[in-house]
């Protein structure tokens, strides 16, 4: 039960990071390992994160069509294709198709402008916690909770740019 629900919260997080409105049904693909699902499982995945379809790789004419795949060589091996949106629950990878869902050249300027916005934060808590003055004389706690922020940011500015880099 508990996949059913990160797998459930793997496809929510994908349509809010890609802003796809909640009113809208898309399509999601899975590959499993180690794990199983039953036709129940399927109907409550579908129903509750609101997908039109949620396929597994082996409904091979529909995935090759929709990722432009001759093939998939093992269950184990995750298409690396531009626009679509991927999420790893466990072992299960999980594919959800862009293509018309989201105005893709929108969505790269917004995580252009997020980036460019979280750098400047880096750079601001960089110089804080270089600054002799603020070190010396800040509590060691605000100190360590600076220093997780800025690693903080700074793993979702890699996170961002990786998005970025799958998109054509």
């Amino acid at each position: 039960m508990q996949s059913i629900i990160e797998i459930i919260t793997a496809i929510r997080n994908i349509r809010a990071q890609w802003n796809i409105k909640p009113n809208e049904t898309v399509n999601a693909f899975y590959i499993l390992d180690g794990v199983s699902l039953n036709q129940e499982n399927l109907e409550d995945i579908k129903r509750l994160a609101r997908l039109k379809d949620f396929s597994s790789h082996e409904n091979r004419e529909l995935f090759n069509r929709i990722f432009n795949m001759e093939e998939i060589a093992s269950e184990r091996l995750a298409p690396i294709r531009a626009n679509v949106a991927t999420a790893l629950v466990g072992t299960t990878k999980i594919f959800v198709p862009l293509e018309g869902l989201v105005n893709l050249e929108a969505e790269k300027k917004r995580m252009n402008a997020d980036i460019v916005q979280k750098k400047k934060s880096v750079d601001g808590l960089n110089a804080r916690l270089n600054n002799t003055d603020f070190v010396s004389k800040a509590p060691e706690e605000v100190i360590i909770k600076e220093k997780e922020r800025l690693g903080s940011l700074i793993k979702e500015i890699s996170a961002l740019e990786g998005v970025l880099a799958n998109l054509s």
